[in-house]
């Protein structure tokens, strides 16, 4: 009888190695496009590279991957997203359907422009990153991944920036307060392609912007996506940035997202995730002015071995700042989530009022939801709590609406909806809300028929 051979064991770090120098490859060659790559970019990209070859990669053990199932992170298939034509690009377009009445919308596939809507913008300037470095370099210089999250993902940090080839640039002048969203539709197509998507919102002093952004795949097939969203309020501004995340359920994702918030300034950040196999995003939020305020929500809907993976960190610089943070989470099946934050108030940050909140509704006896809440107070008269809870549906919803006649299955999801609803309210725009709530009704409509 012959034996089998042994299976050669492959090393992750390894696949990510050559992975990165596969992806970095793909991005615009310096001297291809160099109006669109003034030196200050060649160089951040040409250091990324150096990073990336330099960072360890990540270990089971390591505390910023804890919990991680780094087995579902495979890179070894990943290759360049090719830029989509025919009948793809057409169908991203047609499928790129959100608000009814945005300020702008730009749609993007594999990082490349597909279509442009700014007539309405109104003095907004909305248009991809590498055409916005020729007019607003040294703005787009200024706040261009200029925080890094510190979260355990800094190696692919480094990724998004040495393979970037695309991304749009939003910025709203002082003064302007803008009563519409803009939309942002970034799809990613393509066997085992990859994007690496990029959003920089910048608000002038006292001006108002609200961003929903649309993370999507045009097919089912297997991808890589490795975003980044930088988010820059000037003093006395509001950003609401909303990320909607619907990638494939066959797609390993990252997201990394820097927040900074100037004197009186206000940042509002919320999640959906509703889709990958798995997916992870690194959020940082610095009040780095007086009187700043920042809000950060999440709500993910995970089925079958979904895994979502969220690492926050918010971080008081200066007094009377203010943070509140909730994330909620509903597993169906054997869906893994994981939450670690961490409240940061440094020294000097007095009078300090930060909240940190994580909910999970556990639908099966296989689900499992994993929370890390944090705290470190450096400083006096501050106002902070953390806190997680996890468990079932109250059997006595369940049995009050399987006596008026509905199904078990649809009274569970009925309850559920009703839990995920707290974090929709909280933007406070009813076609925003309704937009929202669509997609997370559809996900339950589709489970159903599962």
């Amino acid at each position: 009888m012959n034996a089998t051979a042994p299976q050669p064991v492959v090393d992750p770090a390894t696949v990510w190695a050559e992975a990165g120098s596969r992806l970095m490859q793909a991005a615009v060659p310096a001297d291809a496009r160099p109006k669109l790559r003034p030196p200050w970019f060649v160089e951040r990209q040409a250091a990324a590279r150096a990073e990336y070859a330099q960072l360890a990669a990540p270990q089971r053990k390591d505390e910023h991957w804890r919990f991680a199932d780094l087995r579902k992170f495979d890179l070894s298939e990943a290759i360049p997203g090719e830029p989509f034509v025919g009948g793809d690009a057409t169908a991203a377009v047609t499928r790129s359907v959100g608000l009814s009445h945005p300020a702008a919308k730009l749609i993007l596939g594999n990082d490349r422009l597909l279509h442009a809507d700014t007539a309405a913008a109104d003095g907004i300037v909305v248009m991809p990153l590498l055409d916005a470095l020729q007019v607003h370099g040294d703005l787009i210089k200024e706040h261009f991944m200029a925080q890094s999250a510190g979260l355990g993902g800094e190696k692919f940090y480094a990724l998004h920036a040495a393979a970037l080839r695309g991304g749009v640039f939003v910025y709203v002048p002082a003064g302007l307060e803008v009563d519409r969203p803009v939309e942002l539709h970034q799809w990613l197509g393509g066997m085992h392609a990859s994007t690496f998507p990029h959003t920089l919102v910048v608000a002038g002093r006292g001006s108002k912007i609200t961003v929903v952004d649309y993370f999507q795949s045009l097919g089912s097939e297997p991808g890589f996506a490795c975003g980044v969203t930088d988010l820059a309020a000037g003093d006395g501004a509001s950003i609401t940035y909303v990320n909607c995340q619907r990638w494939s359920r066959k797609v390993r994702a990252l997201h990394f997202v820097s927040t900074t918030a100037g004197r009186d300034a206000t940042v509002r950040s919320a999640f959906l995730h509703l889709g990958a196999a798995w997916a992870r995003t690194e959020s940082f939020c610095l009040a780095s002015g007086t009187g700043s305020r920042s809000e950060m929500f999440s709500l993910a809907v995970a089925e079958g071995t979904q895994e979502i993976d969220c690492r926050t960190r918010q971080i008081h610089g200066q007094p009377h700042t203010f943070s509140d943070l909730l994330f909620k989470n509903v597993l169906f099946d054997q869906a893994r989530t994981i939450f670690s934050g961490l409240i940061l108030v440094e020294e000097g940050a007095h009078y300090t009022d930060a909240y940190q909140t994580c909910r999970n509704l556990l639908l099966s006896d296989e689900a499992e939801a994993n929370a890390l809440p944090g705290l470190e107070i450096n400083a006096d008269q501050v106002k902070c709590s953390h806190g997680s809870t996890t468990g079932p549906l109250d059997g006595e919803q369940i049995y009050y609406l399987r006596s008026r006649g509905i199904r078990e299955t649809e009274a569970r999801q009925l309850l559920a909806l009703g839990f995920c609803r707290d974090v929709i309210e909280r933007l406070g725009d009813a076609d925003l809300e309704h937009a929202l709530s669509s997609m997370v009704e559809e996900k339950f409509r589709r489970m159903r028929k599962a």
